[in-house]
């Protein structure tokens, strides 16, 4: 501060502030936000008793809730500052000036909410990535498997009796999880009344579907990406569980370049598959599937032990039947 003075008439000094403006890497988001402070003022108080108070009163509020997340990247722990607003998107640009300075990837979100690490696991309601837990398998060539994380959605969660037909929303929730892990989706998890509104919405079903306990399948729950979030999928016909295994390359393909769980549905039954495993000079194969038919409580040893997450043989796929595969597909340029 230079003390100056305003007039060859006036001798108190006045102050002048000089700011100084450096320019380097650092980030700065400007967000609006709507201030609500109160202050006292008397009828006989001058402008700068005014202004002091206001500033009192500022102090004592605070201007916006900050939220410091911690995230995993290629470059080890990176620790983000972010205002704790509703709309994300705002931020948007402050996530890609992020991923220029840091050399993160700009065709996926990495620094989303979402994708922070947790460490508080016991709020956790359902299980996550169970098949981390499976000891006991040896593979019998190269294993493909997906990228990133989901959370287990299965008969009964959320009060919800769907046993007998549930199977495929439960696939479709852990699905959507992935997308929401992995930062895509900002959305929270549709419920099965969601999901057939979905349907009902985009022509797929009638008024009366909406709130009944009508089984759906793999063409469904496309369907339901497209309109609820945007997500393109690629779907896989086959004409019995044979035809299954030999699409094996292209299920490798699909974990090797995109990552993404496969719901696969046929007998009346739905399915997740979230790896395989190919012999290319045996033709052995495997598949890691969840099996969303599971009842009981969040118990991971049951749940692996049991087999409700383990890897199958090709003949867990009936002859009898044919399945439908699909293949979601993360969006490209997402930050």
């Amino acid at each position: 501060m230079i003390p100056v003075k305003k007039n060859s008439g006036d001798f108190l000094p006045k102050l002048v502030p000089i700011v100084k403006i450096r320019k380097d890497f650092a980030v700065f988001c400007n967000v609006r936000a709507v201030i609500t402070s109160v202050a006292e003022i008397q009828s006989d108080d001058g402008p700068t008793d005014i202004l002091i108070l206001l500033r009192r009163a500022l102090k004592r509020t605070r201007l916006t809730n900050v939220r410091c997340s911690v995230f995993s990247t290629n470059n080890g722990l990176l620790s983000v500052v972010y205002p704790d607003i509703q709309d994300d998107m705002v931020l948007r640009n402050y996530r890609a000036r992020l991923h220029r300075i840091f050399n993160l990837p700009s065709y996926k979100p990495i620094l989303r909410p979402a994708q922070s690490l947790q460490f508080n696991p016991e709020a956790q309601k359902v299980l996550q990535n169970p098949h981390l837990h499976i000891r006991s398998y040896k593979p019998k060539g190269k294993v493909y498997i997906i990228s990133g994380s989901y959370n287990y959605h299965h008969y009964m969660q959320d009060g919800i009796n769907d046993s007998g037909w549930g199977c495929a929303y439960r696939s479709f929730q852990t699905l959507w999880s992935w997308f929401v892990l992995q930062g895509y989706i900002d959305k929270p998890t549709p419920t099965h009344r969601e999901i057939q509104q979905s349907l009902y919405d985009c022509g797929d079903k009638d008024a009366m579907f909406v709130g009944s306990q009508q089984w759906i399948g793999s063409i469904e729950l496309g369907y339901c990406f497209e309109n609820m979030a945007g997500i393109e999928s690629r779907v896989l016909t086959t004409n019995s569980g044979t035809e299954v295994t030999g699409n094996i390359r292209q299920l490798a393909l699909h974990f090797k370049t995109h990552g993404t769980p496969i719901m696969i549905g046929g007998g009346m039954l739905a399915h997740t598959i979230l790896g395989v495993d190919f012999n290319e000079s045996t033709g052995e194969a495997s598949f890691l599937v969840l099996d969303p038919h599971y009842s009981g409580d969040e118990d991971l040893h049951t749940i692996i032990t049991r087999g409700w997450c383990s890897w199958k043989m090709p003949s867990f796929w009936k002859q009898e039947y044919f399945y439908n595969l699909l293949l979601p597909i993360p969006p490209q340029n997402v930050i």
